[in-house]
């Protein structure tokens, strides 16, 4: 039975009562013929197919409610998805962005390094020629310098030369004596010393240490105090002369 029916039987008993009214019934009996009929509708509005139709439609609000909040829950899932989705790709590219700048700073040392290891090169180089100048300009004043006169002295008698630097060993020393004016013979004494010879640290260097006629001779002498001044010194009564040559 639908309501459809239930409102029918309604309308039927509704028609019956105001029929036992036009008979000529009594006004009570009308009403009470009313108030049943009315009951009787009312019991059957409370039939088990009305209850149905009210469950089925309260059924249908709670699906759609049900369906309303799964709805909104797979809304908040794609959201909280949406928002991991976001946080992943921001922390991926702030490791982008450390990678990079860890490659730029080690980019950076690179080439601080290879800057540091050409200014080095180039100091090197620097020394290098610095040095070889050195040694070439060396090796230009002792070639200049070798066979160089030194000092010259000739005469009779006591004699002291002029300093003169000496500053490489050896040094060649040749002289000549002549006592023939002397008596025939007599004695010749010759040396290279550095000034105050009364100090411990003074050199003297002997060339000649004879007594006879005469003579000439070549001997080579080994300064210790390259770099500093020498004099010659000549004792002898005879006549005689003396070079000293670098080299």
């Amino acid at each position: 039975m639908n309501v459809t029916k239930i409102f029918t039987a309604a309308v039927a008993v509704g028609a019956l009562a105001t029929g036992i009214g036009a008979c000529g019934t009594s006004g009570t009996t009308a009403t009470k013929a009313k108030s049943v009929a009315a009951a009787q509708a009312t019991q059957l509005a409370r039939t088990p197919a009305a209850l149905t139709s009210a469950q089925k439609a309260a059924a249908k609000v709670a699906a759609a409610k049900a369906a309303a909040a799964q709805a909104a829950q797979k809304a908040a899932a794609k959201v909280a998805a949406a928002k991991a989705a976001a946080a992943q790709a921001a922390q991926k590219a702030a490791a982008k962005v450390a990678a990079a700048k860890a490659a730029a700073a080690q980019a950076a040392q690179k080439a601080a390094a290879k800057v540091a290891a050409a200014k080095a090169a180039a100091a090197q180089a620097a020394q290098n020629a610095a040095a070889a100048k050195a040694a070439a300009a060396k090796a230009a004043a002792a070639k200049a310098y070798a066979h160089r006169v030194l000092a010259h002295l000739s005469g009779n008698g006591i004699a002291n030369s002029v300093p003169f630097l000496v500053t490489a060993s050896p040094v060649t020393a040749t002289y000549t004596y002549d006592c023939s004016a002397a008596g025939g013979s007599g004695n010749f004494i010759a040396d290279m010393e550095t000034p105050n010879q009364s100090s411990l640290s003074s050199d003297d260097q002997s060339i000649a240490n004879a007594l006879g006629a005469g003579g000439t001779a070549t001997t080579t002498l080994y300064p210790t105090d390259t770099g500093q001044n020498y004099h010659l010194s000549v004792n002898s009564e005879c006549s005689w002369s003396v070079t000293l040559t670098a080299g």
